[in-house]
């Protein structure tokens, strides 16, 4: 701590002294230095001007002195009539100072030599030819800043005509039939007549820079010049009403609206409706918003962070639960199918949370499923009662909760498979979730259908003892085409489980990864996760798996089309993913 103090007060000290040494130096600064300050300050434009009315005072052109001789007598208060509130014909200036006198030859004393007599002359020519050269930069540097002057007059005049532009109505006809064209031209029109209604100062007599010659605007890039919109700057710019909208589009958040069941208590909260943690025997059903941020990082769950003293959420930094709608079941079905009818696939996905997840965690990690999958189908989740804390006591509640659910889980796929008129439904369960699943597929009546329900199953970080696992599971392979179980010797979360309950789980990967006839099993123990997540979410963590679960729903494709790496233990064999 002390030698951070320490740092801090020399860079104070540096700074200190660096701000006092420039306050010097522009003390100090000679006349060449100001000039070179002031044409750089003018920019490249404003640096030809001033080149301009230096070459034309050192040839005696007439209109520059007209200048020079206006500029002092504005300096010295007096009204010339050309205001920059008007636009009225400026008053004729006064005439061009005459030439300085020749000065009188000097009658040289009887004693003094002819080399004496000639080099006082010479000196006294110097003398005068220094003074006249400081004449004219004097009345170079007045005129320089009097050309910058106007030329921050005509910089301030042309964000006026941007920001006019700006206002105008979208082009109609966008799509290919000449309405970008049609859009560019109201903006020139706009450029063209705006002068009319905000008068700015005149340009500057005889040394306005002649614009070169217009070309069309390139279409599709932000910025690009448009010489001639406004007279005497090439600066104007023309921007592309498509990539305008584009980047606003960046910029703003991005709306997630994803469905859900579940079988939670509805109860008021502060006022508000809110489904608690206590479970109700039954479904309800309905739809929720959730918001990621613009700058949103596939793979994370952007959250407030203590450490960063974020303890409310931001919608521009971080993913927001927005609220929710209550839906009756046939309103529910109906929005839910015409949603998947959209999708160039027919496909939805039900997400079934695990352990200390409230109903808004699971929206919000749903919502980062669907948009890092870049899914284009139905996003769903169904939210048993887990009391959303991390504490034994909250451990030992969700493991009762979690198995009263299974019959409402299991009407609830029932629903999904066959009133959503989806042709791939996919289920990710996590966690204890997985309990839920693996007991609501038991139940599900395939009766009468000739095909699977589920197109692939993913079983992630499953919190079930092994041996009940492998027992189960051999069931799992008849309701779906695929199944897939992930994971991992790094889940922190796992192994307290295993010291909670005394036997391995089936997601813990250390000792080895489970395997089950039917199943696929993935370690992915070699993937980086969040640091917070103990390991345990490296499903919706990791971009590897991202990638891995997003080719499964896309193609289905099996594991060695997809980069992994099989191990084999004599005759059985699962992979791994870096």
């Amino acid at each position: 701590m002390r030698r951070l103090l320490l740092w801090l007060g020399i860079l104070w000290v540096l700074g200190t002294l660096a701000f006092v040494g420039a306050r010097v130096y522009e003390s100090l600064a000679t006349p060449s230095d100001v000039e070179a300050d002031t044409q750089s300050a003018i920019g490249h434009n404003g640096a030809g001007i001033v080149a301009a009315l230096k070459d034309a005072l050192r040839t005696g052109d007439e209109g520059t002195r007209e200048i020079v001789v206006t500029a002092r007598k504005r300096e010295s208060g007096e009204n010339t009539g050309a205001g920059e509130d008007n636009m009225a014909a400026p008053e004729e200036t006064a005439p061009p100072p005459p030439p300085a006198a020749e000065p009188a030859p000097v009658a040289p004393a009887p004693e003094q030599s002819m080399n004496d007599v000639g080099r006082g002359m010479s000196r006294d020519a110097e003398e005068q030819a220094q003074v006249q050269e400081k004449q004219k930069q004097d009345e170079a540097e007045r005129a320089a800043q009097r050309a910058a002057e106007e030329l921050a007059q005509l910089q301030e005049k042309q964000k006026w005509i941007e920001s006019q532009n700006a206002r105008l109505p979208p082009a109609s006809g966008m799509a290919g039939d000449g309405g970008g064209s049609q859009a560019i031209g109201r903006q020139n029109e706009t450029t063209s007549s705006a002068p009319q209604t905000m008068a700015p100062p005149g340009p500057l007599p005889d040394v306005k820079p002649s614009p070169p010659p217009a070309k069309p605007p390139t279409a599709g890039i932000v910025g690009a010049p448009e010489p001639g919109a406004i007279a005497g700057n090439s600066n104007a710019t023309i921007v592309n009403k498509d990539v305008l909208d584009a980047v606003k589009k960046a910029n703003e958040l991005q709306r997630v609206t994803v469905f859900y069941g579940t079988d939670r208590t509805l109860m008021k909260e502060d006022g508000k409706l809110a489904y608690s943690a206590l479970p109700s025997g039954k479904l309800d059903f309905g739809s929720v918003e959730v918001t990621l941020p613009p700058k949103h990082v596939r793979g994370q769950l952007e959250r407030p962070e203590w450490w960063k003293f974020e303890f409310t959420p931001d919608p521009q930094k971080h993913v927001v639960f927005q609220g929710f709608t209550r839906l009756k079941e046939d309103k529910f079905f109906t929005s839910l199918k015409a949603l998947v009818a959209k999708s160039p696939h027919k496909q939805a996905f039900v997400f079934i949370h695990g352990f200390d997840t409230s109903f808004e965690d699971a929206a919000m990690r749903t919502a980062q499923l669907d948009h890092d999958l870049n899914f284009d189908g139905a996003p769903i989740f169904y939210s048993w009662s887990s009391r959303g804390e991390l504490n034994l006591l909250a451990y030992a509640a969700d493991e009762t909760t979690v198995d009263q659910t299974v019959p409402q889980l299991a009407d609830f796929l029932q629903m999904v498979a066959t009133r959503t008129g989806a042709e791939r439904i996919h289920v990710i369960a996590h966690s204890m979730g997985n309990r839920a699943l693996i007991g609501a597929l038991a139940q599900l009546d395939t009766r009468g259908q000739n095909h699977k329900p589920f197109r692939q199953i993913v079983l992630a970080a499953p919190d079930i003892d092994r041996v009940v696992f492998q027992r189960l599971a051999k069931e799992i392979p008849g309701k779906a085409d695929n199944v897939t179980l992930y994971a991992s010797s790094h889940d922190q979360a796992l192994q307290a489980s295993l010291k909670f309950h005394g036997f391995p789980r089936a997601g813990d990967a250390t000792g080895g990864v489970v395997i089950v006839p039917g199943i696929t099993s993935i370690d992915a123990s070699a993937v980086a996760t969040e640091l917070f997540s103990f390991g345990h979410s490296f499903f919706a963590d990791s971009r590897s798996v991202l990638d891995d679960i997003r080719a499964l729903f896309d193609a289905g494709s099996l594991p060695a089309t997809r980069g992994l790496h099989p191990i084999r233990i004599g005759d059985q064999i699962y992979w791994r993913i870096d």
